[in-house]
């Protein structure tokens, strides 16, 4: 299928689309465009129609300057887990869309327009530095009531693709239970999979129940 060449002397914010750069390998189209501040910009067609790309990057510079200039909190760590968190949900272009906004996870409104908002839950809800926003519910989007603060090893237990083992009625990830036998993860899959619970069998009552 060709490129839609109607797209040419059509403008997107501050865009507009000179001449077509390139196809890419998945067969979307490339736009050379000028921006309204005089530089060239490379942008994918998809950015463009989606409104996630309305200058060369002018525009965010000069939001985050007012910004800056209102709250002075851009340079603090939570700007940049806002602008990720905005960016792989809301951003086609960006490189881990397809594992967030391409499965329909969103930023809901409240925080997605309002980094202050963000802000004030984050400090009034257990943020510290060292620690990532974690979704209780993988399959939801990002709000107030679906979010909390996590360290490395919580974020991983509540990864989709963990695997629960059960044990005398006690469940765990299995990155849990390699944490309580201090059996390497690998070793004890192995193990499970050959129906060989003598690591589980070993526990103290104690520990078996440990959550």
């Amino acid at each position: 299928m060709g490129a839609d060449f109607s797209i040419i002397g059509k403008r997107f914010g501050r865009l507009l689309v000179m001449e077509l750069d390139h196809v890419g390998k998945r067969g979307e189209t490339w736009w050379k465009c000028k921006c309204d501040c005089g530089n060239d910009k490379i942008i994918c067609r998809g950015g463009l129609t989606s409104g996630d790309n309305i200058s060369c990057g002018c525009y965010h510079k000069e939001h985050n300057h007012e910004f800056n200039k209102k709250h002075g909190l851009t340079s603090h760590p939570l700007y940049t887990i806002w602008s990720g968190m905005v960016q792989r949900c809301h951003n086609k272009n960006a490189s881990n869309y397809y594992r967030y906004g391409g499965k329909g996870i969103s930023v809901c409104s409240e925080w997605k327009n309002d980094f202050k908002k963000f802000y004030d839950w984050a400090i009034g809800n257990g943020y510290a530095e060292g620690l990532s926003i974690d979704r209780k519910d993988n399959s939801k989007g990002y709000c107030p009531e679906n979010c909390r603060w996590s360290n490395i090893q919580e974020q991983a237990n509540n990864r989709t693709n963990n695997r629960y083992v059960t044990f005398n009625g006690v469940t765990h990830t299995l990155s849990e239970w390699s944490r309580i036998t201090k059996v390497n993860i690998e070793t004890l899959r192995y193990r499970i999979n050959h129906n060989n619970f003598t690591d589980f069998e070993s526990l103290p009552h104690s520990e078996l129940i440990t959550r």
